[in-house]
């Protein structure tokens, strides 16, 4: 699922850590497809038996029984891409329903509703946002790689008094007043501190 901008989600993966030598690295969260993770053990740590128990997976820090992992991996997609889909509700938390959701094989609108939230009622895609602009440039005299374009000499006024006005009058226009932009700028170009081929070989920035 793709993804809209979000304040808070549960997020499912693995921790790990790597070694190099005698170093230790950084731990690296390996993500699950969804916001799932499935567990063999039940509250009392004791194992789960699939046949008896069913399967069980954490959303968060909240414990969700289903009858098998069919029906488990069905919800954890859907909900996934319900959270994925929904512009306006920009927080996901089941931590209210505490260590375990009472009833098994919970019903997929119902969860959605009741671990979403929006910071106002219209939702994040009503009213004015504040934003801060920073406008970049290459390293000075960088002709390493192509493009070989550059900002002006003084681009701020230009951004400030013409692009972002016409920009927030068409999201004010497209929203029937319902939408705007309130724009800060850093008010000097920041430019990159290396060349821009030692970007390029890390698929960075393009």
């Amino acid at each position: 699922a793709r993804w809209t901008s979000k304040k808070k989600v549960p997020i499912g993966g693995y921790l790990c850590t790597q070694s190099r030598g005698n170093v230790p690295g950084a731990p690296v969260l390996h993500a699950t497809p969804t916001p799932c993770v499935p567990t063999s053990l039940d509250a009392s740590g004791s194992p789960l038996d699939p046949l008896a128990d069913g399967y069980e997976v954490f959303v968060g820090t909240t414990r969700l029984q289903f009858d098998n992992k069919s029906a488990a991996d069905t919800f954890c997609a859907n909900y996934a891409t319900r959270i994925a889909s929904d512009l306006s509700t920009n927080v996901w938390d089941a931590s209210s329903f505490g260590e375990q959701l009472p009833q098994k094989n919970p019903n997929l609108t119902s969860f959605v509703s009741l671990t979403g939230s929006r910071p106002v009622p219209s939702g994040w895609t009503k009213g004015r946002k504040r934003i801060l602009v920073v406008v970049m440039d290459w390293k000075s005299g960088d002709d390493t790689l192509s493009p070989y374009s550059r900002q002006a000499a003084n681009p701020i006024p230009h951004y400030r008094d013409k692009i972002f006005p016409e920009v927030n009058r068409h999201f004010e226009r497209m929203s029937f007043g319902q939408f705007g932009l309130d724009v800060t700028f850093v008010p000097e170009v920041i430019r990159y501190n290396r060349p821009r081929n030692r970007y390029s070989a890390r698929k960075m920035p393009f």
